[in-house]
């Protein structure tokens, strides 16, 4: 991650909102394939919302923190 200046030097919010967006998609793709979980986009636009929101705060929050402890440089 250090090596990535885009990464290093973009916003919070912004890095976090990506992160969270694409562990949504990813998580929520995969489980709903293999039949864990229903999908959010089969369940309205509530569900989708609530969901896409809850994710895009765990990166928000993922991100700070790393960047807090150094493992990403600002």
């Amino acid at each position: 991650m250090r090596k990535l200046e885009v990464v290093s030097t973009a916003n919070i919010w912004v890095i976090g909102s990506i992160t969270g967006i694409v562990a949504w998609l990813v998580l929520l793709s995969v489980n709903s394939a293999l039949g864990k979980v229903r999908a959010p986009w089969t369940q309205g636009f509530p569900t989708v919302l609530s969901s896409l929101i809850a994710f895009m705060v765990f990166g928000i929050i993922a991100t700070y923190t790393i960047k807090r402890n150094g493992y990403i440089e600002a």
